[in-house]
């Protein structure tokens, strides 16, 4: 219905969504773009604010319109040396592209998305690029309990901030149980 949609990212809120949707979601480098009044540290820096696109040029023409940082914030990107868009239209020449079977933790793919993932690397061989097995030693059990040590933290840091915030405890007559 539009060519964006607002979206930010913290821990895959732009990213998830659009790949389960068929649209382009990029999470933007931090202080890339702007992300309003005293939002900057929202997450501990790891929220950004962007958009999901129908287009890898619309998400550029987007990041061009919108770069710049905040006035005032102690860290921002640094501007690229051409734009977003230019870059997006201009022929990326031979790419290496790693290629995962599984994600850490994940069940196995199913033999639909096996065979998607099966004619793109085909459809990007005949395209000139080199695809290869990516393998990576993830530390799921790892990563895991330390993402759920930074929410944890995050969330009652929160909770205290929006409880002083509007003058109300924070419990089950203002808090809905997930």
């Amino acid at each position: 219905m539009v060519p964006s949609v607002h979206a930010n990212d913290g821990g895959g809120s732009i990213r998830i969504p659009a790949a389960c949707n068929g649209l382009v979601g990029m999470k933007p480098t931090r202080g890339r773009t702007p992300t309003g009044p005293e939002m900057g540290l929202f997450l501990w820096g790891m929220a950004v604010e962007f958009a999901e696109t129908r287009t890898i040029r619309d998400s550029a023409a987007l990041r061009d319109a919108l770069a710049g940082p905040d006035d005032g914030y102690f860290y921002a990107a640094m501007p690229p040396r051409r734009g977003f868009l230019a870059a997006a239209m201009t022929p990326p020449g031979k790419l290496r592209i790693g290629v995962r079977d599984r994600l850490p933790g994940a069940a196995p793919i199913s033999r639909e998305v096996r065979s998607r993932r099966n004619a793109t690397r085909t459809l990007l061989g005949e395209l000139g690029h080199e695809c290869s097995p990516l393998r990576v030693h993830d530390d799921t059990e790892r990563y895991n309990e330390s993402s759920v040590r930074f929410w944890a933290a995050t969330l009652g840091y929160f909770r205290a901030q929006f409880s002083a915030a509007t003058g109300r405890k924070i419990g089950p007559k203002t808090v809905e149980a997930q």
